[in-house]
């Protein structure tokens, strides 16, 4: 019997062996066929899931294509709107300019507020585009300018000479870019806290060739009118004073045939009363809330006047009575922060700092409005630096210094508390001793340091602390009394009560508590206090020749990244507000009515300048369309 043959190979390994054809060929067709009907679907069901196949496929196609024009159309419109958008910044005409003045707020005065409030950037300091040079036409470019050029070359674009008001340097009268926004038939408005006389304000809505001619100034905006109605429907700010009785001898501010009959102001209003309840129905409107210039903001805050608005509320309620009673015309509106210069002309930093937070305050506003508006452009200025205001100063050596740092004496360090933890000394802030040779060469060393922080506890000025003492001495006498109430009241309210005086602070103050104060002779008494307790140094008393940063936000912000000369701002806002034609028909019109002797009287022969050039008489230079008359021919007195 043969032997059996067995595969080794795992069953699932091995390999299909030939059968016999003639025999199993039906079985295996049999089988081949069952396991082809168990592989694929039945008869109908083949043929519908091959349909629906090719419909998902199409619907699938269809699908992508769609999102690709879809991506496609979205693209472009977000870069058409990113176009449109950066083609506004760059040359939109917006319906409203407002235009900001920090009168003397140079860029160190907005780095000294940011460090003050421990930021690292300041609102205004996210609108920053350029910044510009100030002179003016006199002594260029050695000149320093001061507000009256400063301002014009804002309102009307031109060069002109210190203390001219709408005037060039040949006091032709020129026109302002306020007038020109009027004559288009937008609205107008002044905001000062200041009077609105003085300088800024008055080189949108004035002209003279001396600044200081405030009843001049008074006449010409309470009486100046186009097409029946006065040139600028609001005017916030001080100067009552100057508006009580006209050149002409009409009781302006009294009489309302005057001001209501002839001069055609719905309002005039000096209460806070008053202020809130003005409505659009009461323009055009005159607000003035002092007899002259507001008192300091800290001041204000701490009861001086503290029914007078601040910046802020006057500016919101200027901006709503001209939004709404010009919402298709739009409106032009000049904001000033006044009195941040005198804080200057005072080197006073507490007063200084105060005034920048008031400004803030109303920025914030002004920048909201213009944000929900969408066409508003909103401009920040500042007509020139005053003060040459240093972040630091030497810490003197000398013995009748104000403050002795070198002993360590003041101003002590907060978060130790004590006299030994006195930071101004050479151990404390340069790690090393002061070495003899220091003191044999020279008065004073530097200090790498500024210390704001004293600043929130001052609750005033040094002005109002000048006045205070002044009070104290005429109804109870120079006295020791006397003088050891004016430590108490200095501790109290300017210094802080939490750092009392030194006794090198008292000996100083006793040396200058009864000296007499020239017009800015108070900063020579009570200021240097905390300038040095602050280490903070001033440069002169009067207005340097720094530039100036610019900010802006709206459209056509853009255009203003570069580094421009005052006057070109000027220019560059009458073409953005698309305002230049009716500039130059105001121009015009100022000559026509100026050479005919009509309009505008630019002297006052009753109150005399102190330049010795006019100290006869003022004859207009050649280039004047009236060359060979007198503006004064002669004093009144």
């Amino acid at each position: 019997m043969a032997q059996q043959q067995y595969d080794n190979t795992p069953i699932a390994m091995q390999t299909a062996r030939p059968q016999n054809n003639n025999n199993n060929s039906h079985h295996s067709r049999l089988l081949a066929n069952e396991r082809s009907a168990n592989n694929q679907p039945h008869g109908k069901f083949h043929q519908y899931y091959k349909n629906l196949v090719i419909v998902l496929s199409v619907m699938l196609f269809a699908t992508i294509c769609i999102c690709i024009v879809l991506a496609v159309h979205v693209t472009k419109q977000s870069t058409s709107s990113s176009s449109s958008s950066d083609s506004k910044l760059d040359n939109g005409t917006p319906k409203n300019l407002i235009v900001m003045i920090g009168d003397g707020m140079g860029t160190s005065y907005n780095a000294a507020y940011r460090i003050y409030k421990n930021r690292s950037s300041n609102l205004i300091d996210e609108h920053f585009q350029g910044r510009y040079s100030t002179h003016p036409s006199n002594s260029y470019p050695y000149g320093i300018t001061d507000s009256a050029a400063g301002a014009v070359a804002f309102a009307s674009g031109i060069v002109t000479q210190n203390a001219f008001l709408g005037v060039d340097s040949n006091m032709n009268p020129v026109g302002s870019i306020l007038a020109a926004s009027k004559r288009r038939g937008k609205g107008t408005g002044i905001v000062s806290t200041k009077s609105v006389t003085d300088a800024t304000p008055a080189a949108f809505n004035a002209h003279t060739v001396w600044r200081r001619w405030n009843e001049l100034i008074a006449e010409q905006q309470a009486t100046r009118q186009l097409n029946g109605a006065p040139l600028t429907d609001v005017i916030f700010g001080g100067g009552r004073r100057y508006f009580n009785t006209l050149s002409n001898g009409s009781a302006f501010w009294h009489d309302k045939s005057v001001w209501n009959g002839e001069y055609k102001w719905s309002r005039l209003l000096d209460t806070a009363a008053e202020f809130d309840n003005l409505s659009v129905a009461d323009l055009p409107a005159i607000g003035l809330f002092s007899s002259n210039h507001f008192p300091y903001y800290l001041d204000r805050l701490n009861g001086a006047n503290s029914s007078i608005p601040d910046l802020r509320s006057m500016s919101e309620k200027a901006i709503a009575l001209l939004d709404e009673k010009y919402s298709a015309e739009g409106f032009f509106l000049m904001i000033e922060g006044s009195k941040i210069d005198s804080c200057g002309h005072d080197n006073d930093i507490v007063c200084m700092l105060w005034e920048m937070e008031e400004f803030e305050k109303a920025l914030e506003f002004v920048l909201d409005f213009a944000e929900q508006d969408g066409d508003t452009l909103v401009v920040v200025l500042a007509d020139h630096e005053t003060g040459g205001l240093s972040i630091g100063r030497d810490a003197s050596l000398l013995q009748e210094a104000v403050v002795d740092y070198e002993q360590g004496t003041m101003p002590r360090d907060w978060q130790q508390g004590g006299i030994s933890a006195a930071w101004g000394n050479y151990l404390y802030s340069m790690e090393i001793a002061p070495p003899q040779s220091v003191r044999a060469t020279q008065e004073n060393v530097p200090l790498y340091k500024w210390y704001p922080y004293p600043v929130q506890f001052s609750k005033h000025t040094a002005e109002w602390i000048e006045n205070a003492v002044d009070e104290m001495v005429q109804e109870n006498g120079a006295n020791n009394a006397t003088l050891q109430a004016a430590f108490a009241l200095i501790e109290e309210n300017y210094v802080g009560a939490l750092y009392p005086l030194s006794e090198q602070e008292k000996e100083y103050i006793n040396r200058t508590w009864l000296n007499e104060a020239s017009e800015n002779g108070r900063e020579l008494k009570y200021a240097p206090l905390m300038n040095a307790r602050t280490l903070t140094g001033w440069t002169t008393h009067g207005h340097t020749g720094a530039d100036i940063s610019l900010y802006a936000y709206g459209p056509s912000q853009n255009r203003f990244r570069a580094h421009f000369r005052n006057y070109q701002i000027g220019q560059m806002l009458s073409e953005i507000f698309d305002v230049q034609q009716e500039q130059t028909q105001e121009t015009q019109w100022l000559l026509q009515q100026f050479a005919s002797g009509v309009f505008p009287k630019l002297c006052d022969d009753t109150v005399k300048p102190p330049y010795v050039e006019w100290n006869a008489s003022i004859p207009y230079p050649p280039q004047n369309v009236r060359s060979g008359q007198y503006c004064v021919q002669q004093w009144a007195s």
